[in-house]
This record gives structure tokens, sequence and C-alpha cells, in this order.
């Protein structure tokens, strides 16, 4: 409730409004974190890398920053790929858009 009144400037909020707003925080990233996972994992299977060792960069604050993000992606791999997902390393790749940009191009010139 501190966030709230504080730094949101939300009057009159209670510690059960914070509670609240901390388990939507929860949900939210959790299923993002799901969603996100699942496009790997349809990623890995469309290019048919399944059973092979396969490390998938990935750029972004919320990956790098929010506590237990990573984990529940490697929890959703492992539900998708099952023993496959070992096979799968999620990696947080520094300035992933320039990066992207330099892979396309060089994988464009062949």
């Amino acid at each position: 409730a501190e966030v709230l009144r504080g730094e949101l400037g939300v009057e009159g909020a209670t510690d059960a409004d914070g509670a609240v707003l901390q388990e939507a925080c929860r949900v939210v990233a959790k299923r993002a974190a799901r969603v996100a996972a699942s496009a790997v994992a349809a990623i890995v299977e469309h290019a048919g890398r399944v059973g092979q060792e396969t490390v998938v960069g990935i750029d972004g604050s919320v990956f790098k920053l929010y506590p237990g993000f990573k984990q529940e992606m490697e929890q959703t791999l492992q539900d998708l790929l099952e023993a496959n997902a070992r096979c799968v390393k999620l990696e947080m790749s520094e300035d992933g858009s320039g990066l992207g940009a330099a892979i396309i191009a060089a994988t464009a010139s062949r």
C-alpha cells in the first residue's frame, strides 16, 4: 500500500488494496512468462530442433529483472517439451535489437 499511496499518489489505499495489486501483477507476469515460453517452444518445434541443444537469446528488462520470470519460462518449456526442455537454454542477450539486426543482415547476405 505504501507504493500506491506514496509513489502513485492513490489516497486512502489500504494494505488489502496493495495485496490485490501485488497478486494481479504476479498473475500477469506468470501468464506473460508462459506465453513467451510457449512461443519459444513453438519455434523450437517448427525449426526441427526438439532434442537438440538450442540457446535462445532473450532481451528485455522483464526477463532480466522480474523475480522468477526466467524460472517460470523454464517450467513452461518443461511442461511443453518434457525431457527435451533440458536442451533449450534461455540466456539474457544484451542489446538484442542490434544483435538481431546484425544476425538477420548476415543471414540475408548468404
